[in-house]
């Protein structure tokens, strides 16, 4: 149990505590920059419906499952099953 700990408090010293810092243009872009192990803040501000270059569209309801207790894998798998008709 002791080795266990020791370990622990090896691994959680050398833990990244630093961080990439994120900058300002002149231009009021935002500017990743890189850490000394080449570690980068990822940008996720194209991850969302069409590289987040549009509004998510309204489209109508074809189909509502609402809320079961257990496995709602047949009634999920049924309303696929019904929109894609």
């Amino acid at each position: 149990m002791s080795g266990f700990a020791v370990l622990f408090s090896i691994s959680s010293s050398v833990a990244q505590n630093t961080f990439p810092d994120i900058t300002k243009t002149k231009e009021g872009k935002l500017e990743r920059t890189t850490d000394t192990k080449g570690n980068q803040i990822p940008d996720f501000s194209f991850a969302g419906y069409k590289a987040s270059s549009i509004a998510i569209p309204n489209v109508a309801i074809k189909a509502f499952v609402a809320y079961i207790d257990g496995d709602a894998t047949k009634t999920i798998q049924a309303a696929v099953d019904y929109v894609a008709r």
